[in-house]
């Protein structure tokens, strides 16, 4: 038995790994993901509830199911320990939405240091009593005529649009509206709005500036990438009605030059090799009394490698058979593929 001096010794170096939030990690990981959207992630609970007590469908349990199953793992190429679950797909799962959002801010960015003089540029309809669809429709359909007008086609060479999605306070109106961040030249505001009062018949209020700082740009629209709007913002009923009303509807899209910008989260065309660690409740609950463990928590944690050596010991317990020596090539691909989909941090 260790005297209390090797016991205590061995107590600090295992606190000294751990930081006060990984130390209060709870035992499932999806708690872990819905404690950071749970206002939201409540809304959509209410609200596919009532969906599928319209339509018998069952898309509540597939909410709730959403990251229940999740293990680490860790790349063998870069060392970096990342989070493996399921996912439910839902869109207005708040989970699943961070998820795009991540993505679709890397690829926004990006895209946005590539371009010489980016805009950003806001489009509203006039405050009317129509139906949400109506209104949606109306909007789509002036955005992409007054891309064909002159002053607009010849300056603008393409972009990504957003839908972002009101209710007035006042007058308790719909006010849906679109983003855009737009590769442009110059273009004189008033001609801008006079282009747009053409293309919808009623609304002149627009907005255009160039953008300064690509990053705080590409996180605002970033957040309209799968959720036009914050489910908590609206009444029960609203929440039915804006989630009836977008069934199918896209929500953003590239046009010319913004083509080139990929927004949807796509597979991994590489082939990374990621080792199965353990079960997240697994890890948790061991966390106080293995030193490993902390230690692979912390590089996840920290977002920072971690050697092999110090994981072997779990990778031998969940992968009995060198997968990547006795699955095919065909088989890996796909195996890796599926794995690589549902990689977060």
């Amino acid at each position: 038995m260790p005297s209390p001096s090797v016991s205590s010794s061995r107590s600090s170096q295992l606190d000294s790994i751990e930081t006060s939030a990984i130390r209060h990690l709870p035992n499932r990981y999806c708690e872990y993901r819905r404690a950071k959207h749970l206002s939201e992630f409540l809304s959509a609970e209410d609200l596919y509830e009532r969906l599928d007590h319209e339509d018998g469908k069952n898309r509540l349990s597939k909410l709730r199911e959403c990251r229940k199953f999740a293990y680490f793992a860790r790349n063998i190429e870069t060392g970096k320990v990342r989070v493996i679950s399921n996912s439910c797909r839902l869109r207005w799962c708040p989970i699943c939405a961070q998820v795009k959002r991540v993505s679709c801010y890397r690829a926004v960015d990006e895209w946005l240091h590539h371009i010489r003089k980016p805009k950003f540029i806001t489009l509203t309809m006039s405050h009317v009593s129509l139906p949400l669809k109506t209104q949606i429709r109306s909007l789509y359909c002036a955005f992409r005529l007054m891309r064909m007008y002159k002053v607009i086609k010849y300056s603008m060479r393409g972009g990504i649009w957003f839908l972002q999605v009101k209710r007035g306070r006042g007058d308790h109106k719909w006010h849906p509206h679109l983003h855009i961040v737009a590769d442009s030249d110059y273009i004189d505001k008033q001609a801008l709005s006079l282009a747009w009062l053409q293309a919808t018949g009623n609304s002149y209020i627009i907005d255009i500036r160039s953008i300064k700082n690509e990053s705080e740009v590409a996180d605002y629209v970033a957040r309209y990438s799968s959720l036009p709007c914050r489910l908590t913002d609206f009444t029960k009923a609203d929440r039915v009605e804006i989630a009836t009303v977008l069934h199918g509807v896209r929500l953003s899209s590239c046009f010319g030059t913004g083509r080139k910008c990929h927004i949807k989260r796509e597979r991994l065309k590489g082939t990374p090799t990621w080792e199965q660690l353990g079960n997240w409740s697994d890890f948790i609950n061991n966390r106080p009394f293995d030193e490993s463990i902390q230690k692979i928590l912390h590089a996840w944690f920290n977002d920072e490698s971690i050697e092999r050596s110090v994981c072997k010991d779990f990778i031998h317990q969940e992968i009995t058979e060198p997968t990547t020596i006795t699955r095919t090539n065909n088989v890996l691909r796909e195996y890796q593929l599926y794995i690589d989909d549902f990689v977060h941090r």
